[in-house]
């Protein structure tokens, strides 16, 4: 069927170059010109499906150099119901329409001259495929597909039971259709018809298993490449190099996804190949004898705890040691010994990381060669050394780190504020309409007196007083203004003497 992406830049590239190239044998296309129609394939969703999961364009350059070129005139069927047609196809110019027979829609019963071709369509798609033989590659990429290949499945069981789906559906220039040609060996469940000249760039099945074996050639030859960069196969040939590229496992990891963790058997000596990788330790933080919330819930229990799931708890944090990449060896400093268990954990930093992983039985067998024995033994003891020493600097920078941000939490001790003692006790005042008169009345002050307590000393409750004589209490003021107040009440208080005197 049709792929699902109709929305597309147009392209600035003339389609007569594009066609030139095409018509052009596989071998003799040049990089560039297959980089015009990498161009203007690279969004349809076949081709960006495959280049998200293999993470770069080689397989879609080797496809579209065996690419090919087809031209149809208006009304042509390009494949019909029924038909072996295998090949993937996009529309460089013009438009196609995808139908069913007339005679096949809006029916209640598989007309006569029908019944045979539903059947044969019917047993095709029921037979059972054997995956076993593809190769990996193919089988991994005929998983992004299930969607299509599911979809032509259900438009085949409806034309069985004569279920009336409309499939009806006009493409355009830019769009493709039958990808599940590619997969599949499936009769066709439906006509394509072109509406007017259409021109179209086909990638035919047997192509498409020459591009997945070319593409896996060119992955081995990287791969010969890659490990004899590296100093424990620098002297070695091309063709040793083959032989034991045989007993590698190719694996890739995605971010925080664990290759191996720390206590693990060092069963292996990890390559990488692309992305980067980091190694962490565990560090115990803290221990306690009892986990918390282990408390018994039941009403009868004599103690409140569950023995029988007490147990020793032990909080660990990951100290990250360093990060390696392209080009490095990870798990040489654990092959001196037998059964050694893991002195740390490997977990994958990027998004994507591509290692080659090569057992222990056959590293020390086919790898440890007399004249390259120095350079492990020389980097077994140097991975020791440096890790030891890592550990021991990134406890100290933590312990230091620790006391810091614990001195930081610590309160501060706010100072104590001295609070001035009045020499005066608190002052009673009787307000009058005639005159202002400030009388002191000793008292102990109230915060010093429990609320409960008798005083002997204040006055006894007594009926409230009238409007024109409250009492008003408040706080005595301070030292400098009770001077002055003493001053002026002794004033005021010659001057009523002298008025009463001369009154006299």
């Amino acid at each position: 069927m049709k792929s699902n992406d109709k929305t597309r830049a147009k392209s600035s590239i003339p389609l007569n170059s594009i066609i030139s190239v095409l018509q052009n044998p596989s071998k003799s296309k040049a990089g560039t010109e297959l980089a015009e129609i990498m161009e203007i394939t690279h969004y349809i969703d076949f081709f960006s499906r495959i280049n998200k999961e293999l993470q770069n364009t080689d397989f879609h350059r080797i496809c579209c150099a065996h690419m090919t070129i087809e031209e149809y005139a208006k009304g042509i069927p390009i494949y019909k119901i029924g038909d072996t047609n295998s090949a993937f196809y996009f529309i460089l110019s013009g438009s196609v329409s995808i139908c069913l027979p007339t005679k096949l829609m809006n029916i209640l019963h598989i007309p006569r001259e029908y019944v045979l071709l539903v059947k044969n369509i019917v047993k095709s798609a029921s037979e059972k495929e054997n995956l076993e033989i593809l190769d990996s590659l193919e089988q991994n990429i005929r998983k992004l597909f299930l969607d299509y290949i599911e979809q032509d499945l259900r438009i085949i069981e409806d034309l069985a039971v004569c279920k009336n789906r409309d499939i009806s559906d006009t493409l355009t220039e830019g769009e493709c259709f039958n990808i599940v040609g590619l997969f599949t060996d499936r009769l066709r469940s439906h006509n394509i018809i072109t509406n007017e000249k259409t021109i179209v760039a086909v990638l035919s099945k047997s192509s498409f298993k020459k591009a997945i074996s070319a593409y896996n050639d060119k992955r081995v030859s990287d791969r010969i490449d890659f490990l004899h960069k590296l100093p424990l196969f620098s002297t070695w040939s091309r063709i040793s190099l083959a032989k034991i590229l045989e007993q590698f496992t190719y694996n890739t990891y995605y971010r925080n996804q664990k290759i191996f963790t720390e206590g693990d058997l060092a069963d292996s000596v990890i390559f990488i190949m692309s992305g980067e990788v980091k190694l962490t330790k565990s560090q115990i933080t803290s221990k306690s004898l009892i986990e918390i919330g282990e408390f018994s819930s039941s009403p009868y229990s004599s103690s409140p705890l569950r023995l029988a799931k007490a147990r020793k708890l032990i909080l660990t944090s990951q100290l990250q040691l360093v990060v390696k990449g392209k080009n490095q060896i990870i798990g040489i400093d654990d092959m001196a010994e037998d059964f050694k268990p893991r002195s740390y954990s490997c977990i994958c930093h990027t998004s994507r990381a591509d290692v080659l992983i090569l057992n222990r039985k056959v590293f020390m067998e086919r790898v440890s060669r007399p004249e390259i024995m120095p350079y492990i033994n020389n980097k077994k003891s140097s991975e020791n050394l440096w890790l030891n020493e890592r550990v021991e600097e990134i406890k100290s920078i933590d312990k230091f780190i620790g006391s810091v941000t614990s001195a930081l939490e610590k309160p501060i001790k706010k100072k104590k504020k001295f609070k001035l003692r009045l020499e005066s006790p608190p002052v009673l005042l009787f307000k009058s309409k005639k005159h202002v008169d400030e009388r002191a009345y000793s008292s102990i002050p109230t915060s010093r007196v429990r609320k409960n307590s008798f005083d002997y000393r204040q006055k006894p409750e007594t009926a409230p007083c009238s409007p024109k004589k409250m009492e008003v209490k408040r706080l005595p003021p301070p030292n400098f203004l009770m001077r002055y107040r003493k001053k002026r009440f002794s004033e005021n208080t010659f001057l009523l003497t002298h008025l009463k005197n001369k009154s006299r």
